[in-house]
């Protein structure tokens, strides 16, 4: 009878609501530490970061990148090596512009974005697939730039490009048309000419290190004393480089091919040409 009783007891209705209570209790909390757990996840995800070896006139090294799907951009840091200038670009989507560090030189360009990049999404997979699939095909393109002005107001840039170059200058670069790499000829006189041509100073951020730009009086009557003419010339300041894998889907498989950037950027000088 006594073992009757409690079993009655356990089942009264003020026990069953009891443990419906405890029960639910329990299945909120459960729910509650695998949205949290989930939301974890989803954020750590929005950062991508992967370790890419190339190699490059027979040098080796490591490109390390970084996809960030929720800032919307893509960062690619390379090694110096060969004759190719150690360098950091943040290609920001948002703000559809790029920002080039060459932390050797002190200095930042600011530059349009490429339309060629992935975007981070696709750059993601692309470098999933990559990691399962040789890269057969490799094209190279090459960019060449000449410096502009300086970025002063740094309000005008995005968040993430301004705190990416907080400690060096930023300067914004233009495309070089139809330019070779040896030199540039302003048309200011040759020694056949009587004329006068004055020769207009050279931006400061332009000038070459430890080149000249300007021209003093005595500069041009050296010049002219040994049958020259002052040009104004420019060669490559910083040539750096990175590397982007991008995958297609050919029906149930994937192929790869490596694009090659290369930028290029001239800095400017007055030189005395003799015939």
């Amino acid at each position: 009878m006594e073992i009757g009783h409690n079993q009655v007891a356990f089942g009264t209705p003020q026990q069953s609501v009891l443990i419906r209570d405890n029960l639910a209790l329990i299945l909120l909390l459960l729910c509650a530490s695998t949205n949290l757990i989930s939301a974890t996840d989803s954020t750590s995800k929005k950062v991508s970061d992967y370790d890419v070896q190339f190699k490059e006139s027979g040098t080796q090294y490591t490109e390390k990148i970084q996809v960030n799907r929720d800032k919307q951009t893509e960062l690619f840091t390379v090694p110096a090596h060969n004759d190719v200038d150690g360098s950091n670009i943040l290609h920001d989507f948002k703000a559809n512009m790029s920002m080039l560090m060459v932390p050797d030189k002190k200095i930042c360009y600011l530059l349009p974005l490429s339309r060629e990049l992935p975007p981070p999404s696709k750059l993601e997979n692309d470098l999933d697939q990559a990691e399962k699939n040789s890269s057969d095909e490799a094209t190279t393109i090459d960019s060449k730039w000449a410096v502009d002005t300086e970025v002063t107001n740094r309000s005008t840039l995005s968040e993430e490009l301004r705190n990416f170059c907080p400690d060096y200058s930023i300067y914004r670069v233009h495309t070089m048309e139809n330019t070779s790499a040896s030199e540039e000829t302003q048309a200011e006189g040759t020694k056949h000419r009587s004329r006068r041509y004055l020769y207009w100073p050279i931006y400061y951020s332009r000038v070459c290190p430890g080149g000249r730009g300007s021209l003093s009086y005595s500069d041009r009557s050296c010049c002219s004393r040994v049958g020259g003419y002052w040009q104004i010339r420019y060669r490559v300041y910083s040539r750096t480089c990175y590397s982007v894998r991008s995958c297609y889907r050919w029906w149930f498989w994937y192929t790869c091919r490596t694009c090659h950037y290369i930028n290029y950027v001239y800095c400017y000088e007055y030189k005395c040409r003799v015939y």
